[in-house]
């Protein structure tokens, strides 16, 4: 254990400052109380149903809020910028945190684990499944402790918002909603109870005991691997974008496989119609959702958006040739550059995704279609309107991050808000009502394919071309934005001296 701390100054630090004798004494009353009054009140089935959710409460949502807290402290305070300079890697600075922090958590844990052991034995469970709870729960705190990384140094970087308790506060309600989920889940997959049939690329999962965990085991530590990448990057640099470019090329591509696994069908069609309908949630409801979020992911601060502006995107205008060796050219800055503006890498997502979802649409049978009311032509319609919608909400988002300084009245991150959250469901909600009787409208709420509620093929390509007509407006208000910005103070008077000479 001494030669793990050593190698590990952070996590030294973090241990030393909170195994006091008094925090261990509480811990271990706190821990053997809550196991006495478990195992006098309660049956041995009501005793292993019990510590199956509280030792991994404890441990995700416990270990979540004391992590977050004390990354919004260090933060707010300054220390983390000199544990930022210091030798270490950031991999081995958040290894410490996330080991260190929630230390004494472990400890209460790690007491109730013989008496979760021995219940779950008396019950039937087998060792194999017991072993891939705890796998399971060891790989959740992973995951849930870099969620709580990356949620507090994007949030915490705005000194003037909460308080830590606050900030920890706000995403522990968060994260308490995918615990449950989680959970169950998990359970699911470890239980041999676990009977449904679910087909994966033409894989079989629910057949095979091993085969499902080591799975769901994959796609967890996947997923959780890509979050310890954006919480590594925004570590090192608190004004960079959570994911670069290039990341996020490879997540949507990843991400957008892996649902379309669960929609390719084998056997019966009218069987497997709610895989169908599940492909259609994600395309034309879930997808702009993510889309949204990615906005925000992959956006720039205004800051960083006018030294580019002023230093490469101007040198780019002038003079193609001026651009970096290896990244040649403005196209190649806005796809791969790490301070560009994101519009272009939002598109290519879109166009990664409409890669990946209309040759499967293009696939479905008419009788499917027919049961979904849509037409081939309207679904790969309503596929071609979401991303237009979406290309607006990022456009508008864009000029908001630029023409809203961080001293202005209108606060930038509500501003973004309204943008990517309240005002698509604004939209959308008064688009609900029933006394709302242009379909047209529906083009330009989150969800544009319920325009085929009550509207045509020919207005909808109408609507598609204002959608894009739109978007190209804005895009052209976008560019002289930049162009404007990107102008410095010496430019602006020579210009002005210029004038006045002629």
């Amino acid at each position: 254990m001494l030669n793990i701390l050593e190698l590990n100054p952070q996590l030294f630090r973090e241990v030393k400052s909170r195994f006091g004798t008094h925090n261990i004494v509480i811990v271990v009353v706190c821990s053997l109380s809550l196991q006495y009054f478990l195992f006098s009140t309660s049956s041995g089935f009501l005793v292993f149903k019990s510590l199956d959710y509280i030792l991994p409460l404890f441990l995700f949502l416990g270990g979540f809020y004391l992590i977050s807290t004390d990354l919004a402290r260090e933060e707010q305070r300054g220390t983390l910028n000199f544990i930022r300079l210091s030798p270490q890697s950031s991999q081995s600075i958040l290894i410490g945190k996330m080991l260190g922090v929630p230390s004494l958590i472990y400890l209460g844990v790690a007491l109730g684990i013989p008496l979760h052991f021995i219940s779950n034995l008396h019950e039937g469970v087998s060792l194999g499944q017991i072993v891939g709870k705890y796998v399971f729960w060891i790989v959740g705190c992973w995951l849930f402790y870099s969620f709580a990384c990356l949620y507090t140094l994007r949030i915490s970087s705005h000194r003037r918002f909460y308080s830590p308790q606050a900030i920890a506060g706000l995403g522990l309600m968060l994260a308490g909603t995918f615990v449950s989920p989680y959970l169950s889940f998990i359970y699911l997959f470890t239980s041999s109870e676990f009977l449904i049939k679910i087909d994966w690329f033409f894989l079989t999962l629910g057949h095979d005991k091993l085969f499902d965990c080591f799975w769901l085991l994959i796609t967890i530590v996947g997923g959780t691997n890509f979050l310890w990448q954006a919480i590594n990057r925004r570590f090192r640099n608190p004004d960079i974008t959570i994911i670069s470019k290039s990341q996020s090329y490879q997540l949507m591509a990843l991400l957008q496989l892996w649902l379309l696994g669960f929609v390719l069908f084998k056997g019966d069609l009218d069987s497997l119609f709610p895989y169908y309908v599940m492909g259609m949630v994600w395309v034309y409801y879930a997808m702009p959702i993510v889309f949204l979020m990615s906005i925000s992911a992959l956006s720039s601060s205004r800051q960083i958006l006018l030294d580019w502006s002023r230093y490469k995107h101007q040198s780019y205008t002038r003079d193609p040739r001026s651009a970096p060796v290896g990244n040649r050219g403005l196209w190649n800055d806005l796809i791969w550059g790490e301070k560009s503006p994101a519009i272009v890498a939002i598109a290519i997502n879109l166009l990664i995704t409409a890669a990946i979802w209309i040759p499967w649409l293009l696939s479905l049978s008419d009788r499917v279609l027919s049961n979904l009311s849509l037409s081939k032509s309207e679904a790969i319609l309503g596929l071609l309107l979401t991303i237009g919608i979406v290309l607006i909400y990022a456009a508008i988002a864009q000029q908001l991050t630029i023409k809203l300084k961080p001293r202005s009245r209108i606060n930038p991150t509500v501003a973004w808000v309204m943008v990517i959250v309240i005002l698509p469901l604004a939209l959308g909600g008064v688009l609900a009502l029933e006394k709302i009787h242009f379909p047209l409208l529906w083009i330009f709420s989150p969800f544009p394919v319920l325009y085929f509620i009550q509207g045509t093929i020919a207005t909808s390509i109408l609507g598609l071309g204002l959608q894009f007509t739109l978007l190209g407006f804005l895009m052209r208000q976008l560019t002289k934005q930049i162009q404007k910005i990107g102008a410095s103070k010496t430019q602006v008077l020579l210009t002005a001296e210029t004038s006045q000479s002629e």
